[in-house]
Parts: structure tokens; sequence; C-alpha cells
């Protein structure tokens, strides 16, 4: 059920394919008040932030991550926005969301490999990102997004990202809605996106993907 869109290209590639997946979700966010977004994976706070930016002053950004050295430097670029108060931070694995949240969220952002300018050998694995992303399809609002960013150049990349794939094709098509952005050649080692938005009744207008 999976939609391909062509080979990887210049204009998704590398920091590219972040800024395309925050373009889907302002564009999901917009005009939203009160809703709860999810950074399953918080690292250096970049994400982070642009979802507290956009939640609104009545929302709130969840956030995850293993290594207390990511919290920290996410808890420093917060202090240096307006936005700190909307967010809370857990040093937990994304795979045990399910513990911390209970009510549906608006938005959830993945972005998958290792911290930057961290430990490299401390990664995001096939195994619990597969967990993480069944639990954030659950706690997903009908018309809401989940945006995943794949990178494939180190080890166990590429086993993430097949992975990954799996997932998303085992979602039955009336349920959610998914789009692969700039794979290319799957034995490549560029990054890509993939968008999964849920269907339902409820879900309002479709998402222009």
């Amino acid at each position: 059920m999976m939609v391909e869109e062509g080979a990887a290209s210049g204009s998704v590639r590398g920091g590219r394919v972040t800024a395309r997946a925050h373009a889907l979700v302002r564009a999901r966010m917009r005009g939203c008040e009160g809703v709860i977004a999810l950074d399953a994976t918080v690292g250096n706070g970049h994400d982070t932030v642009f979802l507290a930016e956009r939640a609104g002053a009545s929302g709130t950004v969840i956030g995850f991550d293993v290594q207390e050295e990511a919290l920290a430097k996410a808890r420093a670029r917060l202090e240096e926005t307006r936005f700190g108060g909307r967010v809370e931070l857990h040093c937990l694995g994304h795979e045990r969301m399910g513990q911390v949240i209970r009510d549906s969220v608006t938005v959830a952002m993945f972005n998958l490999g290792y911290l930057p300018g961290g430990d490299k050998t401390v990664i995001t694995e096939a195994g619990t990102t597969v967990k993480a992303l069944t639990q954030a399809f659950g706690l997903l609002a009908e018309g809401g997004l989940i945006t995943v960013v794949v990178y494939r150049g180190h080890a166990g990349g590429k086993e993430e990202a097949e992975a990954v794939k799996r997932f998303c094709a085992s979602l039955n098509e009336s349920a959610a809605r998914v789009r692969i952005i700039g794979e290319g050649d799957s034995a490549g080692e560029t990054p890509f996106l993939i968008a999964i938005e849920k269907r339902g009744p409820g879900a309002g207008a479709k998402l222009e993907m």
C-alpha cells in the first residue's frame, strides 16, 4: 500500500529530508490548538523546539531519548526560547512511550540513527523502532501524521530502514496512507522520508504529501 515518489533527488537529500518532514508537520499542525505532539527521538532538540513552537500555548510536546546528554542539549536549546513550558522530556526509549502517553497525538516525529556529535555506537534499532512506531500509530488521532527520517549510512541503518518499510507495508490501506519520499535505490545510503497519515471518519481534509 506504500506510494513511492520516484528516485532520490537533491530536493529531498540530507538536511532537506528533515525540511520536507517539517513542511508536512507544519501543514498538519496549522490552526491546531491544545494538541499533543510527540518527538520520539529528541537528539539535539531541533524537532522538539520546532514542535513546541507550533503546539500553541495550550499544546504539549512529549519527547523521548535514551541519552541524558541529548536531553541536556535539548533543554539548553529550549531555554533559549519561550516554549520550554510546553515540553515534557523523558529519558526513556521511545518503545516505552505507552507508559507515558495516554491521550491521542496529532503528530509524531522520528529521526533515526545516532545523535549528531555524540556516540555513534548508540543508535536507534530496528526492533525498538518498530515497537515505537506501532505504539505511535495506535496513539495517533484520525488525520494525524507520523514522519520518519531514515538514515542508512551507518551500521544497522539499512536493516532498520527495511524494518520500517515492512511495518508500513503491514498497515491496512483503510487505516493509513503512506508516502515514501526520496528513497531512490534501496541499496543506497542517502536518507529518505516516510510519512504516515492515519485515515478515519474524523480525519478531515487529506494532507498533501
